[in-house]
């Protein structure tokens, strides 16, 4: 089993294209944004927040067995349908066997790898290929490497791929 090492907030869109999801629940109260923290694990304080919390005015979460299955949240007070909302996925080191599937914001983040005045190279367009192919695809961790953030992730098609595992979130059986 994956022992979760942190937290990461990922923008998705804005809370209108939440607006599918129907079993959200609106958290806005600073005592639930304080359970939430502490769910999290995030018992750190800054100016009287939680310090994990500390932009975000909200959040619509999914509740299953008295677990949170999903939580999005928003900066500020007021969750209008044009603010930016971010999804909270749990950043952990998987083990061999786990079902892994890549961050919803990957291809932003290889993005941001590649210098602007370097340009991409071929290899580097292929790569992009590749995980544009299977960010909604689940696949299975094959190997870990000791001492790296490294893992082989093998996809239902027969792609195998190398990646550092904070660019994947675990998936529930």
């Amino acid at each position: 089993m994956a022992v979760i090492i942190r937290y990461d907030a990922v923008p998705i869109g804005t809370i209108k294209d939440l607006e599918r999801e129907h079993d959200l629940t609106l958290v806005d109260t600073p005592q639930d944004l304080e359970e939430i923290a502490e769910y999290l694990g995030e018992p750190a304080e800054y100016l009287g927040k939680p310090r994990w919390f500390r932009d975000f005015g909200g959040c619509f979460v999914k509740i299953e067995d008295g677990e949170y299955k999903e939580i999005y949240c928003y900066e500020g007070n007021t969750p209008t349908l044009n603010k930016d909302v971010y999804k909270i996925i749990p950043i952990a080191k998987p083990d061999v066997g786990d079902k892994v599937k890549l961050r919803p914001d990957v291809l932003v983040r290889q993005a941001r790898r590649i210098p602007p005045y370097a340009g991409f190279t071929k290899e580097q367009f292929r790569w992009r290929e590749i995980l544009s192919q299977h960010k909604d695809d689940v696949g299975v961790v094959t190997r870990t490497f000791p001492n790296s953030k490294h893992v082989n992730v093998d996809f239902p098609d027969g792609t195998l791929i190398g990646i550092d595992y904070t660019e994947l979130e675990l998936v529930d059986d």
